[in-house]
């Protein structure tokens, strides 16, 4: 299509007043049509608005595991929430499509496409956590009784359950992101003008 924007920021608010929560998200590339559908990719799929988010994990998780993620789930139901103010009118869910693209599987994007049944689900589920969240104090923050998923978290020594994340590369599922090996973080690299 012939609007993209990389690296853009969506916003909206769930939940009803005054419980509603602001849900933001920075999506790797949003591709629209103004005013109308566009055709992506496949003939029959009708499309307003395209996600793109491109993976470097040299393992490809199951398409499973791409429609299980959080991610998933809060760019897909934040799209048709704040999408129309990309595309000018009103967005379906039916023409929200998630696209997972892959660095070491550049031929082999997984197609996520969207519908009413799985937004409602998708944002009654965030409301929820949402307003789970903002209940807890200080204290309520238990820890996992898993304490084989605390072998990858990069927090792991706050809870005193061992002073090194393990590299992701082993995870079992890949449903992460890795970073390992970097001697630095993105706050301390400059912008890059385009």
């Amino acid at each position: 299509p012939p609007n993209r924007l990389p690296e853009t920021v969506l916003a909206a608010s769930l939940g009803a007043a005054p419980t509603a929560h602001r849900l933001l998200a920075k999506y790797d590339l949003l591709a629209f049509e103004p005013g109308g559908r566009l055709v992506v990719d496949r003939p029959t799929t009708k499309v307003g608005l395209s996600i793109v988010d491109w993976k470097t994990t040299p393992k490809r998780p199951s398409r499973q595991a791409l429609l299980d993620r959080l991610q998933t789930q809060v760019y897909r139901c934040l799209a048709v929430e704040a999408g129309p103010q990309l595309t000018g009118g009103p967005l379906e869910p039916e023409q929200v499509e998630m696209i997972y693209w892959f660095a070491d599987f550049p031929e082999e994007p997984v197609h996520l496409p969207y519908d009413s049944r799985q937004f409602q689900a998708d944002r009654r589920a965030l409301e929820t956590l949402m307003a789970e969240i903002a209940g807890l104090g200080e204290g309520d923050f238990p820890l996992t009784p898993q304490e084989a998923r605390c072998r990858f978290c990069s927090y792991r020594s706050l809870c005193r359950r061992g002073e090194r994340a393990g590299p992701l590369d082993e995870h079992p599922d890949m449903a992460v992101e890795t970073a390992s090996g970097l001697d630095f973080t993105l706050e301390q690299i400059g912008e890059i003008e385009f």
